[in-house]
């Protein structure tokens, strides 16, 4: 939340603007889409496709607040436009989840792990990204040795991927393994789903550390409760 306060304080001119430049109204929307503002979102993201219809990361985006706000029509042509305009994995990792949550997810986790196999030479960020995603469908799917071995090639690619080391964290809190947990997130208290685990982590071993952070994070959820942000409302 602080990073993205600064991300708004830096495009203050411009943030009522309508008719901003389409890189700002990009990254406005992708501010608005952090802060779970989907509407301001989605409003940014359809100017800026209007006018740079070939726009991957604008597509990329629109498919993720059209997803979450169940308008699936818009999130699979969003894709079919990457697919025109990017690579086969940054398309399959597009589409996959899209697919996924409209009752598609064996094919969706086929189509996404097949192109990973046959693309070994992507750009290691696509390739994380498409991992992770591999690993939220395992995890749809109920296999969680798949998603772990998903994730940790992930991690292996970028070990400071924030998304990913939350989902394998969830993934051994749910098994139990707590050592694991705060071993994995050890030193990232700036990272505010990372101290809500680390307390539950904590607290199952009894470490040490339990009531120190969960303090951290009753603080951190008071401060955003007094400046009227919604974000902390999960770690909650």
């Amino acid at each position: 939340p602080r990073h993205l306060g600064r991300a708004q304080a830096a495009l203050a001119p411009w943030w009522h603007v309508a008719d901003a430049p389409p890189d700002v109204l990009l990254l406005r929307a992708t501010i608005a889409q952090s802060n779970h503002d989907f509407a301001a979102a989605r409003r940014d993201l359809d100017r800026v496709i209007a006018l740079r219809p070939d726009d991957v990361q604008a597509h990329l985006t629109r498919t993720v607040v059209a997803t979450v706000t169940a308008d699936y029509a818009a999130a699979r042509a969003s894709c079919a436009a990457v697919a025109a305009h990017a690579s086969s994995m940054v398309a399959a990792a597009c589409a996959a989840p899209v697919e996924a949550v409209i009752g598609n997810l064996a094919d969706a986790y086929r189509h996404l792990e097949a192109t990973l196999a046959r693309t070994r030479a992507a750009d290691p960020a696509v390739r994380g990204w498409a991992l992770t995603a591999l690993a939220e469908l395992a995890i749809q799917r109920g296999d969680d040795v798949a998603a772990e071995a998903h994730l940790r090639a992930a991690l292996a690619i970028a070990r400071g991927d924030v998304y990913a080391r939350t989902l394998l964290a969830d993934l051994w809190l749910g098994s139990r393994r707590s050592a694991e947990v705060a071993q994995l997130l050890a030193r990232d208290e700036a990272i505010d789903s990372h101290v809500v685990r680390l307390a539950i982590a904590e607290h199952r071993r009894g470490g040490s550390e339990a009531a120190r952070l969960a303090g951290v994070m009753r603080a951190r959820i008071a401060a955003a409760a007094a400046r009227g942000d919604q974000l902390h409302l999960r770690e909650e």
